[in-house]
């Protein structure tokens, strides 16, 4: 997803500067790899499944959580977005690609981590320059692998989130042929053409026929409990007799079979060393972050991935930590795999992306340049500098991009806050913890009266940068905002569930206040020792999405949008009429912003599928959004 993460928000937020709509969008990023700050390793974006190509020594296909499909032909160094930008969701579970023929691919929909379906299969005949559906009988289930009959390239198999499915015309058709199963691996025995195994949460699978009949093998399957809290598979070309069952019970339990997974026995069930933990005594997260993998030129090597890369030479017995969880790769791994061609060569593909050990698993390095897979929850830019950009992202913290495009990573883990830059300097203030700070400095509360959370409101307006307005229950004013210690003090005695915020571009003495439950406050007169509030009711609901804006050059023009219809007033905000012509598809506005230096009252509306604009001279909303992506 080469123009994915940040479109929308160098849209939205630099449109200071223009007085037109923007024509061509271009990426801010991230795809090269964020400099860490931090101490703890970062990371760029989630991935789901590595496949090494089969007609290419050093091609490699990674399929992301939300960035689409990625082709790398220099073993990882550069990537390439295989044209997914545009699909109807970019949740990318599984590729396939057909080693007679390099053109054509198959790509599994869905997100196998949170475990939800996407649009089935598609398929490309051109090597991913398009793509079509092809999940006829499939339908949206999701797609966790597809495999290829070595002898037969008309001949697939796909695990799923509810069975296996076959197709015998190349992805025309499919139908069910093991009915039930949250399916979690499923691998083809090496040399083979005829034999796979597949294993869900708690069950092992095996087909002799590429998938025509399956029949479960339960000997020496010792599942504690009934429950194995989610398995993965490993077999090694050295010895295809030699298969692994790795389990998340028991904090890492392993089972090997020495007869073609006919029948398994116990070679590792020790949960007071975890194997899929933080370290080796602390448990992990479960069936969200969990791969193995046998190394193909000895069967006796196999590799755990999980919040670390454990290694086994001596087929499952005992087992060395090659990896901290937070500092030489990063945690929650989704894909370990031995390069088929480079001894030694590892990777791993997880939260933070794609990661190469040259050395066997002792030392690890990123290998995500060109990635664009970051997964945001929310981001802000700078009122004063354009390229000062924070985002909160899963798993990866918060990034900031600064002068010169360059990324950087502020803190790990999931930051999922919602934030907003004051006018009077690069501070970035933080709405679930109270803090603020400059983006690469040092955090300090802003005295909120009230308990911070994602559901609080903030505003700023550039004519009074020392200011600020915050709003849960009632709404508050600060005349000191970027100092030490900030004071509020409530204008009037309004008490409501507050959801947006808005002072007035053209007159910095008003203030309007959404609540969720259809009303509409304006005072106007807020520096006032006793500001007085007009409460209105909304045109339409307000619980589902609203926001608003006014206009810099008439201060009784107020815009405002509830679900997904924009509705404009003239008497700044006692009378609103329908201001939707244009806007298509049903889908709630999620921000209306108003370009202050426009003359012509320059409005944007964004919403999940599209960017609009209008100004004063227009009859109707125009769409933008061209070569936008979809996840934008």
């Amino acid at each position: 997803m080469k123009k994915q993460n940040l479109l929308l928000l160098n849209f939205f937020l630099c449109l200071l500067s223009y007085s037109q709509p923007a024509t061509t969008w271009s990426p801010l990023g991230p795809t090269s790899f964020p400099v860490n700050v931090t101490g703890q390793i970062n990371g760029i974006g989630r991935c789901t499944q590595l496949k090494f190509d089969p007609l290419s020594q050093n091609g490699l296909y990674i399929t992301s959580a939300s960035g689409g499909l990625w082709h790398s032909s220099d073993t990882g160094s550069t990537w390439v977005n295989l044209n997914t930008d545009y699909f109807p969701q970019m949740n990318c579970a599984s590729i396939c690609a057909d080693p007679t023929n390099s053109s054509i691919l198959y790509l599994g929909s869905g997100d196998p981590n949170y475990y939800y379906g996407g649009y089935g299969v598609w398929k490309s005949i051109n090597g991913g320059l398009t793509w079509t559906m092809s999940n006829t009988g499939i339908n949206t289930g999701l797609i966790v692998e597809i495999l290829m009959n070595p002898a037969n390239n008309q001949d697939l198999i796909a695990a799923t989130d509810n069975g296996i499915y076959k197709s015998t015309n190349a992805g025309a058709n499919w139908s069910l042929v093991k009915n039930g199963g949250d399916f979690k691996a499923m691998v083809l025995k090496p040399n083979s053409v005829d034999t796979v195994y597949a294993v869900n949460s708690s069950e092992l699978w095996r087909s002799l026929d590429f998938g025509v009949n399956w029949q479960q093998i339960t000997t020496g399957v010792n599942v504690p409990n009934g429950n194995g809290q989610g398995m993965r598979l490993a077999v090694s070309k050295a010895d295809p007799s030699v298969v692994y069952i790795g389990m998340i019970a028991n904090e890492g339990l392993i089972l090997k079979s020495t007869d073609y997974g006919t029948t398994f026995s116990t070679v590792y069930n020790n949960p007071s060393q975890s194997l899929v933990g933080y370290n080796a005594t602390t448990p992990g997260q479960g069936d969200y972050n969990f791969s193995m993998t046998a190394d193909p030129s000895d069967a006796n090597t196999v590799y755990v991935a999980a919040h670390c890369v454990w290694k086994s030479t001596d087929g499952g017995l005992t087992w060395s930590k090659l990896t901290n969880w937070a500092t030489e790769c990063h945690t929650d791994m989704h894909g370990i795999a031995v390069h088929p061609n480079y001894p030694n060569m590892l990777y791993d593909i997880n939260d933070g992306g794609v990661f190469i050990s040259r050395d066997g698993g002792n030392t690890w390095l990123p290998k995500s340049n060109g990635i664009a897979a970051t997964e945001i929850y929310h981001a802000a830019q700078s009122k004063q500098q354009r390229s000062t950009i924070s985002i909160g992202t899963q798993d990866n913290g918060e990034l900031y991009m600064g002068v010169g495009n360059n990324w950087f990573t502020n803190r790990g883990g999931d930051w999922g806050s919602k934030m907003i830059f004051s006018y009077d300097t690069n501070f970035v203030y933080y709405y679930q913890n109270g803090q603020y700070r400059p983006v690469s400095g040092f955090e300090v509360s802003y005295n909120l009266p009230f308990a911070a959370s994602n559901t609080i409101s903030l505003e700023f307006n550039r004519k009074l940068p020392a200011y600020g307005f915050s709003a849960q229950q009632n709404i508050y004013i600060c005349s000191n905002i970027n100092n030490s210690s900030p004071i509020w003090s409530q204008i009037g005695a309004v008490t409501d569930d507050f959801i947006e915020l808005h002072s007035s571009f053209a007159d910095s003495s008003i203030l309007y206040a959404i609540s969720d439950n259809n009303l509409l406050y304006r005072c106007t007169n807020i520096f006032s020792a006793t500001p007085v509030w007009n409460v209105f009711t909304t045109p339409g609901p307000t619980n589902l999405a609203t926001c608003m804006t006014s206009i810099a050059t008439n201060s009784n023009i107020l815009y405002l949008s509830c679900g997904s219809t924009i509705y404009r007033s003239l008497n700044a905000g006692q009378n609103f009429s329908s201001f939707s012509a244009g806007i298509t598809g049903g889908f709630n506005i999620l921000k209306i912003y108003h370009d202050e230096y426009s003359g012509n009252e320059g409005v944007y509306a964004c919403t999940a599928k599209g960017v609009y604009y209008r100004n004063s001279a227009m009859s109707s909303w125009q769409n933008i959004s061209y070569n936008l992506p979809t996840i934008a």
